[in-house]
Protein backbone atom coordinates (compact mmCIF):
# COMPACT_ATOMS: atom_id res chain seq x y z
CA UNK A 1 0.00 0.00 0.00
CA UNK A 2 1.24 3.42 -1.03
CA UNK A 3 -0.17 6.78 0.42
CA UNK A 4 -3.08 9.26 -0.87
CA UNK A 5 -1.34 11.82 -3.21
CA UNK A 6 -3.77 13.26 -4.21
CA UNK A 7 -7.48 14.68 -3.22
CA UNK A 8 -10.04 12.19 -2.99
CA UNK A 9 -13.87 11.92 -1.34
CA UNK A 10 -14.44 10.01 1.73
CA UNK A 11 -16.70 7.81 0.85
CA UNK A 12 -14.68 4.65 0.97
CA UNK A 13 -13.93 6.10 5.01
CA UNK A 14 -14.02 3.64 7.52
CA UNK A 15 -13.88 3.66 11.51
CA UNK A 16 -13.07 0.42 13.04
CA UNK A 17 -12.91 -0.31 16.83
CA UNK A 18 -9.45 -2.11 17.67
CA UNK A 19 -7.74 -4.12 20.74
CA UNK A 20 -5.57 -1.68 21.58
CA UNK A 21 -3.76 1.91 20.22
CA UNK A 22 -2.74 1.03 16.54
CA UNK A 23 -3.58 -2.35 16.76
CA UNK A 24 -3.78 -4.68 13.55
CA UNK A 25 -7.13 -4.46 11.82
CA UNK A 26 -8.79 -8.06 11.23
CA UNK A 27 -11.58 -8.18 9.34
CA UNK A 28 -15.25 -6.95 8.84
CA UNK A 29 -16.11 -7.07 11.98
CA UNK A 30 -13.91 -4.45 13.36
CA UNK A 31 -15.82 -2.54 11.16
CA UNK A 32 -17.95 -0.06 13.03
CA UNK A 33 -21.32 0.02 10.28
CA UNK A 34 -23.76 2.80 9.04
CA UNK A 35 -21.63 5.82 9.54
CA UNK A 36 -23.67 8.33 8.34
CA UNK A 37 -21.51 11.15 9.10
CA UNK A 38 -17.95 11.40 10.96
CA UNK A 39 -16.69 15.25 12.33
CA UNK A 40 -12.99 16.51 12.34
CA UNK A 41 -10.19 14.77 13.87
CA UNK A 42 -8.84 18.53 15.27
CA UNK A 43 -5.35 17.89 16.98
CA UNK A 44 -4.78 21.77 18.93
CA UNK A 45 -2.53 23.18 21.07
CA UNK A 46 -2.65 25.39 24.40
CA UNK A 47 -0.80 29.03 23.72
CA UNK A 48 0.48 29.68 26.86
CA UNK A 49 1.00 34.18 26.40
CA UNK A 50 3.66 35.67 28.19
CA UNK A 51 4.80 39.49 28.54
CA UNK A 52 8.28 40.79 30.32
CA UNK A 53 8.73 44.75 30.59
CA UNK A 54 11.64 44.55 28.93
CA UNK A 55 10.17 43.20 25.64
CA UNK A 56 8.70 45.22 23.13
CA UNK A 57 6.52 42.38 22.20
CA UNK A 58 4.18 39.48 23.86
CA UNK A 59 5.66 35.76 23.79
CA UNK A 60 4.28 32.72 23.02
CA UNK A 61 5.12 29.47 24.00
CA UNK A 62 3.03 26.42 22.93
CA UNK A 63 1.95 24.07 25.90
CA UNK A 64 0.11 20.69 26.32
CA UNK A 65 -1.21 19.02 23.26
CA UNK A 66 -5.08 18.65 23.15
CA UNK A 67 -7.03 16.02 20.79
CA UNK A 68 -10.14 17.44 21.23
CA UNK A 69 -13.16 15.00 20.09
CA UNK A 70 -14.01 13.36 17.11
CA UNK A 71 -18.60 13.27 16.20
CA UNK A 72 -20.39 10.66 14.47
CA UNK A 73 -23.55 9.61 13.63
CA UNK A 74 -24.50 6.27 13.00
CA UNK A 75 -27.72 5.28 11.17
CA UNK A 76 -28.86 3.06 14.49
CA UNK A 77 -29.33 -0.24 14.13
CA UNK A 78 -29.13 -1.36 18.03
CA UNK A 79 -28.79 -5.39 17.19
CA UNK A 80 -25.28 -4.78 15.43
CA UNK A 81 -22.44 -5.98 18.01
CA UNK A 82 -19.86 -2.73 17.41
CA UNK A 83 -22.88 -0.68 18.08
CA UNK A 84 -23.78 -1.99 21.22
CA UNK A 85 -19.79 -2.27 21.54
CA UNK A 86 -20.65 1.62 21.97
CA UNK A 87 -22.93 1.90 24.13
CA UNK A 88 -21.49 -0.60 26.75
CA UNK A 89 -18.50 1.36 26.40
CA UNK A 90 -20.50 4.68 27.13
CA UNK A 91 -22.33 2.85 30.25
CA UNK A 92 -18.74 1.29 31.61
CA UNK A 93 -17.07 4.29 31.00
CA UNK A 94 -14.46 2.03 28.88
CA UNK A 95 -11.52 3.12 27.08
CA UNK A 96 -11.84 2.25 23.35
CA UNK A 97 -9.38 2.37 20.43
CA UNK A 98 -11.01 3.86 17.25
CA UNK A 99 -9.03 3.55 14.06
CA UNK A 100 -10.28 6.01 11.04
CA UNK A 101 -9.17 4.34 7.66
CA UNK A 102 -9.30 6.47 4.45
CA UNK A 103 -9.28 4.33 1.42
CA UNK A 104 -8.62 5.81 -1.70
CA UNK A 105 -7.93 2.77 -4.66
CA UNK A 106 -4.66 0.99 -3.39
CA UNK A 107 -3.96 4.11 -1.17
CA UNK A 108 -4.76 4.74 2.18
CA UNK A 109 -4.30 6.51 5.38
CA UNK A 110 -5.19 5.66 9.24
CA UNK A 111 -6.12 8.06 12.04
CA UNK A 112 -5.40 5.79 15.51
CA UNK A 113 -6.80 7.11 19.06
CA UNK A 114 -7.69 6.71 22.43
CA UNK A 115 -11.43 7.45 23.76
CA UNK A 116 -14.16 7.56 25.76
CA UNK A 117 -18.02 7.82 24.60
CA UNK A 118 -18.40 11.30 25.95
CA UNK A 119 -22.10 11.51 24.93
CA UNK A 120 -24.47 8.86 23.43
CA UNK A 121 -27.96 10.01 21.84
CA UNK A 122 -30.64 8.20 20.10
CA UNK A 123 -32.57 11.01 17.44
CA UNK A 124 -36.28 9.43 16.20
CA UNK A 125 -36.96 11.41 13.47
CA UNK A 126 -40.93 11.30 12.68
CA UNK A 127 -39.92 10.88 8.89
CA UNK A 128 -36.02 9.87 8.50
CA UNK A 129 -33.59 7.06 9.66
CA UNK A 130 -33.19 6.46 13.89
CA UNK A 131 -30.00 7.37 14.34
CA UNK A 132 -27.06 7.40 16.81
CA UNK A 133 -25.16 10.82 17.80
CA UNK A 134 -21.55 9.86 19.71
CA UNK A 135 -19.13 12.21 20.73
CA UNK A 136 -15.93 10.70 21.58
CA UNK A 137 -13.56 11.88 23.76
CA UNK A 138 -9.87 11.63 22.26
CA UNK A 139 -7.50 10.91 25.09
CA UNK A 140 -3.35 10.73 24.17
CA UNK A 141 -2.07 11.09 20.93
CA UNK A 142 -3.33 10.88 17.70
CA UNK A 143 -1.07 9.28 14.96
CA UNK A 144 -1.47 9.75 11.54
CA UNK A 145 -0.41 7.43 9.28
CA UNK A 146 -0.01 8.62 5.88
CA UNK A 147 1.45 5.20 4.42
CA UNK A 148 0.23 2.30 5.68
CA UNK A 149 -0.57 -1.36 4.73
CA UNK A 150 -3.81 -1.16 5.56
CA UNK A 151 -5.62 -3.15 2.81
CA UNK A 152 -9.43 -3.68 2.23
CA UNK A 153 -10.00 -6.75 2.05
CA UNK A 154 -13.62 -8.03 2.88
Amino acid sequence: MTSIDEAFIGADTKLHLVASLGAAIIDASDEVAEIAEMGEITLAANIIEFNAFSKAFKEKRVGQKDPGTLDMTLNWVPGDTKHIALKTAFDNKTLIFPSVVWYWGAENARADMSAYIASYAVATPIDGIVTAKIQLALTGPVTIDEVTAVALNY
